[in-house]
């Protein structure tokens, strides 16, 4: 099966993902009613438009193995990304 192309680099779906929670969606498909149908979120971060919460889902599960933690700063810029392997202790 062919993997459908976004358009998105990781980086842009990780950078969505913040947004998105920091807009208090709890689930990745929140997104879709919270802020996709609002262009200036997606112009805000340099993006022609908002990606599907379906590409957000596959993201998150490229990283099931992982904590993945992302720094920004007042503005919203990513300042900084770290990716730490999960363990049975959490």
């Amino acid at each position: 099966m062919q993997e459908r192309r976004t358009g998105f680099t990781h980086l842009q779906k990780s950078q969505v993902l913040v947004a998105a929670l920091a807009a208090g969606c709890q689930q990745s498909r929140d997104s879709n009613f919270t802020l996709s149908p609002d262009p200036v979120a997606a112009a805000a971060l340099g993006l022609p438009r908002w990606p599907h919460s379906s590409q957000l889902t596959r993201h998150l599960r490229a990283f099931g193995a992982q904590h993945v933690a992302v720094a920004l700063d007042q503005q919203g810029r990513l300042l900084g990304t770290r990716t730490i392997p999960t363990t049975a202790a959490g």
